[in-house]
Protein backbone atom coordinates (compact mmCIF):
# COMPACT_ATOMS: atom_id res chain seq x y z
CA UNK A 1 0.00 0.00 0.00
CA UNK A 2 1.28 4.04 -0.56
CA UNK A 3 1.84 3.85 3.41
CA UNK A 4 5.41 2.46 3.78
CA UNK A 5 6.25 5.19 0.82
CA UNK A 6 4.77 7.86 3.33
CA UNK A 7 6.36 6.61 6.46
CA UNK A 8 9.63 6.64 4.57
CA UNK A 9 9.09 10.62 3.36
CA UNK A 10 9.30 11.56 7.30
CA UNK A 11 12.70 11.14 9.43
CA UNK A 12 10.62 10.53 12.58
CA UNK A 13 7.75 8.16 11.43
CA UNK A 14 6.79 5.82 13.55
CA UNK A 15 4.36 2.73 12.45
CA UNK A 16 1.96 1.35 14.63
CA UNK A 17 2.24 -2.64 14.23
CA UNK A 18 -0.17 -4.78 14.82
CA UNK A 19 -0.28 -8.39 16.54
CA UNK A 20 -1.89 -9.77 13.71
CA UNK A 21 -2.89 -7.80 10.76
CA UNK A 22 -5.57 -10.53 9.54
CA UNK A 23 -7.46 -10.38 12.37
CA UNK A 24 -8.83 -6.81 13.10
CA UNK A 25 -9.84 -6.24 16.63
CA UNK A 26 -11.13 -3.00 17.70
CA UNK A 27 -9.47 -2.80 21.48
CA UNK A 28 -5.99 -4.77 20.78
CA UNK A 29 -5.45 -2.63 17.51
CA UNK A 30 -6.63 0.75 19.44
CA UNK A 31 -4.76 -0.80 22.40
CA UNK A 32 -1.68 -0.79 20.38
CA UNK A 33 -1.77 2.67 19.00
CA UNK A 34 -1.35 3.54 22.96
CA UNK A 35 1.37 1.65 23.19
CA UNK A 36 3.36 3.20 20.42
CA UNK A 37 2.72 6.23 21.51
CA UNK A 38 4.42 5.43 25.01
CA UNK A 39 7.33 4.49 23.33
CA UNK A 40 7.89 7.75 21.86
CA UNK A 41 9.32 10.70 23.74
CA UNK A 42 6.34 12.42 25.72
CA UNK A 43 6.88 15.83 24.44
CA UNK A 44 5.97 14.59 20.59
CA UNK A 45 2.72 15.12 18.75
CA UNK A 46 1.83 13.30 16.23
CA UNK A 47 -0.35 13.60 12.94
CA UNK A 48 -1.38 10.38 12.76
CA UNK A 49 -2.09 8.46 9.34
CA UNK A 50 -4.50 5.53 9.35
CA UNK A 51 -6.02 3.18 6.49
CA UNK A 52 -8.36 0.82 6.58
CA UNK A 53 -9.54 -0.75 9.48
CA UNK A 54 -6.57 1.37 11.04
CA UNK A 55 -9.30 4.38 10.81
CA UNK A 56 -11.62 2.38 12.90
CA UNK A 57 -8.82 1.56 15.53
CA UNK A 58 -7.35 5.24 15.49
CA UNK A 59 -11.29 6.54 16.14
CA UNK A 60 -11.69 4.32 19.01
CA UNK A 61 -8.26 5.63 20.54
CA UNK A 62 -8.91 9.09 19.93
CA UNK A 63 -12.68 8.97 21.71
CA UNK A 64 -10.99 7.08 24.12
CA UNK A 65 -7.94 9.48 24.70
CA UNK A 66 -10.59 12.01 24.86
CA UNK A 67 -13.20 11.07 27.67
CA UNK A 68 -9.57 10.59 29.85
CA UNK A 69 -8.39 14.16 29.05
CA UNK A 70 -11.66 15.18 29.72
CA UNK A 71 -11.81 13.16 33.43
CA UNK A 72 -7.82 14.61 33.75
CA UNK A 73 -9.28 18.32 32.41
CA UNK A 74 -5.86 17.79 30.38
CA UNK A 75 -6.29 17.65 26.17
CA UNK A 76 -3.29 15.88 24.99
CA UNK A 77 -5.50 12.90 22.41
CA UNK A 78 -2.26 10.63 23.36
CA UNK A 79 -0.42 13.29 21.96
CA UNK A 80 -1.89 13.13 18.19
CA UNK A 81 -2.76 16.07 17.20
CA UNK A 82 -4.11 15.55 13.68
CA UNK A 83 -5.14 12.48 11.57
CA UNK A 84 -5.92 11.59 8.03
CA UNK A 85 -8.01 8.40 7.63
CA UNK A 86 -7.78 6.78 4.02
CA UNK A 87 -10.01 4.20 2.93
CA UNK A 88 -11.88 3.86 6.74
CA UNK A 89 -13.47 0.36 6.90
CA UNK A 90 -17.28 -0.16 7.20
CA UNK A 91 -17.97 -0.62 11.15
CA UNK A 92 -20.95 -2.34 10.17
CA UNK A 93 -18.63 -5.13 8.43
CA UNK A 94 -17.43 -5.78 11.93
CA UNK A 95 -20.59 -5.29 13.68
CA UNK A 96 -18.79 -2.47 15.41
CA UNK A 97 -21.06 0.79 14.75
CA UNK A 98 -22.02 0.63 18.54
CA UNK A 99 -18.40 0.35 19.84
CA UNK A 100 -17.67 3.73 18.41
CA UNK A 101 -18.23 6.89 19.85
CA UNK A 102 -20.57 9.15 17.19
CA UNK A 103 -19.39 12.48 18.26
CA UNK A 104 -16.52 14.32 16.77
CA UNK A 105 -12.81 13.43 17.79
CA UNK A 106 -11.36 16.93 18.61
CA UNK A 107 -9.02 17.89 16.42
CA UNK A 108 -8.55 18.31 12.86
CA UNK A 109 -9.39 15.04 11.18
CA UNK A 110 -9.38 14.55 7.25
CA UNK A 111 -10.69 11.23 5.54
CA UNK A 112 -10.63 10.00 2.14
CA UNK A 113 -12.91 7.80 0.61
CA UNK A 114 -13.74 6.39 -2.60
CA UNK A 115 -17.41 5.94 -4.89
CA UNK A 116 -16.87 2.00 -5.19
CA UNK A 117 -14.98 0.96 -1.67
CA UNK A 118 -15.97 -2.33 -1.00
CA UNK A 119 -14.93 -2.19 2.55
CA UNK A 120 -17.42 1.43 2.73
CA UNK A 121 -19.94 2.81 1.01
CA UNK A 122 -19.32 6.50 0.04
CA UNK A 123 -22.16 8.05 2.10
CA UNK A 124 -21.14 6.13 5.11
CA UNK A 125 -17.59 7.14 4.87
CA UNK A 126 -18.91 10.56 4.37
CA UNK A 127 -20.95 10.49 7.73
CA UNK A 128 -18.56 8.74 9.84
CA UNK A 129 -16.22 12.02 8.76
CA UNK A 130 -18.63 14.10 9.69
CA UNK A 131 -19.59 12.29 12.73
CA UNK A 132 -15.83 12.46 13.49
CA UNK A 133 -15.91 16.30 12.94
CA UNK A 134 -13.90 15.76 9.55
CA UNK A 135 -13.39 16.86 6.45
CA UNK A 136 -14.10 14.56 3.51
CA UNK A 137 -12.49 14.11 -0.10
CA UNK A 138 -13.96 11.92 -2.61
CA UNK A 139 -11.32 10.26 -5.09
CA UNK A 140 -14.18 8.66 -7.27
CA UNK A 141 -14.27 5.62 -8.48
CA UNK A 142 -10.33 3.86 -7.39
CA UNK A 143 -11.53 1.15 -5.30
CA UNK A 144 -10.38 0.57 -2.18
CA UNK A 145 -7.37 2.63 -2.10
CA UNK A 146 -4.54 0.34 -1.64
CA UNK A 147 -2.09 -1.19 -4.31
CA UNK A 148 -4.28 -3.73 -5.70
CA UNK A 149 -6.36 -0.57 -6.45
CA UNK A 150 -3.27 0.51 -8.69
CA UNK A 151 -2.06 2.92 -5.81
CA UNK A 152 1.77 2.74 -5.02
CA UNK A 153 3.46 6.41 -4.40
CA UNK A 154 0.75 8.79 -3.09
CA UNK A 155 1.76 12.36 -3.31
CA UNK A 156 -1.83 13.54 -2.15
CA UNK A 157 -1.79 11.89 1.27
CA UNK A 158 1.64 13.35 1.24
CA UNK A 159 0.28 16.95 0.62
CA UNK A 160 -2.47 15.92 3.20
CA UNK A 161 -0.15 15.31 6.18
CA UNK A 162 1.98 18.36 5.09
CA UNK A 163 -0.62 20.50 5.33
CA UNK A 164 -1.75 18.74 8.86
CA UNK A 165 1.93 19.51 9.82
CA UNK A 166 1.83 23.01 8.63
CA UNK A 167 -1.30 23.73 10.43
CA UNK A 168 -0.55 22.14 13.88
CA UNK A 169 2.99 24.49 13.74
CA UNK A 170 0.91 27.53 13.35
CA UNK A 171 -1.25 26.67 16.25
CA UNK A 172 1.84 25.72 18.31
CA UNK A 173 4.58 28.24 17.24
CA UNK A 174 6.32 27.00 20.52
CA UNK A 175 6.94 23.42 18.59
CA UNK A 176 8.46 25.40 15.23
CA UNK A 177 11.60 26.37 16.89
CA UNK A 178 11.79 22.37 17.10
CA UNK A 179 10.36 21.29 14.33
CA UNK A 180 11.27 23.73 12.09
CA UNK A 181 14.57 25.15 10.29
CA UNK A 182 14.28 28.62 11.52
CA UNK A 183 17.05 30.46 14.02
Amino acid sequence: MAFPWLQRQYVDAARVTQRDWHRPELEAWSERIADTLARSSRHTLWVAVAHSFGCLALAHHLARQQSADTASHTPTHGRIVAALMAAPADPVKFDLSEALHRHPLGLPLSVIGSEDDPWMPLDRARDWAHTWGGGFVNLGRVGHINTESGFGPWPLARHKVDHLVRQQQRLHTHLCGLACDTP
